[in-house]
């Protein structure tokens, strides 16, 4: 069998993929356009007193970002629930250290999923040097989380736009909008159920 030409072999090599590419778009647009059907539809069908508005914020500046994943967990009243990569745990707990302390204080349950394949030594002096006082933090490891968020009372999500890149340099979806939040929590919950704790004391 004769081998194909460079260009022959790429040209089909583009084919493929915008083949595959195509058709991760169309399930994409058709599960996107299910939820849209289902959140309108179960906005119609809300009754009795009025709710408070679901918003959309996309924030691209760092402070900004952080300012509210700050705002966020000061605020958590019973769990905040985190969902990272390696990188962006890398800087996540360094931020956020002070404020999850003063959340497990209150006696709010933080739960932190990362990714596995962060080394065990670094596991251990993040939460060694940063949430050693967080008494009701539980962490489990997954490999590669799908989703990167932070979600607050099941009330309002902090999501990454992106899967690389560290935390604060990567725009940031904010929402309280109850159908998004509650896909985030889902999602979740799935890799929570599915990871294992690590001993990282």
């Amino acid at each position: 069998m004769r081998p194909l030409p460079v260009e022959v072999a790429l040209s089909n090599l583009i084919k493929v993929e915008r083949n595959s590419f195509s058709e991760r778009m169309a399930t994409l647009e058709v599960s996107t356009s299910d939820f849209v059907k289902r959140y309108e539809k179960t906005e119609t069908l809300k009754t009795g007193t009025q709710e408070e508005a679901s918003n959309f914020v996309l924030l691209t500046e760092k402070n900004a970002i952080v300012n509210k994943g700050t705002t966020m967990i000061n605020n958590a009243k019973n769990r905040v629930d985190a969902i990272y990569s390696e990188n962006q745990l890398l800087q996540f707990v360094p931020i956020f250290a002070d404020q999850l302390a003063k959340a497990c204080e209150k006696g709010v349950t933080a739960r932190l999923i990362a990714d596995k394949k962060v080394e065990e030594t670094t596991k251990r002096k993040l939460v060694r040097e940063y949430l050693r006082d967080c008494r009701g933090l539980h962490v489990k490891f997954a490999e590669r989380p799908s989703s990167h968020s932070i979600i607050v009372d099941r009330a309002e999500a902090l999501s990454a736009t992106l899967v690389e890149g560290y935390f604060s340099e990567i725009p940031h979806l904010w929402t309280n909008n109850k159908g998004l939040v509650e896909l985030l929590q889902v999602n979740f919950e799935s890799v929570w159920e599915i990871a294992k704790p690590e001993s990282i004391s």
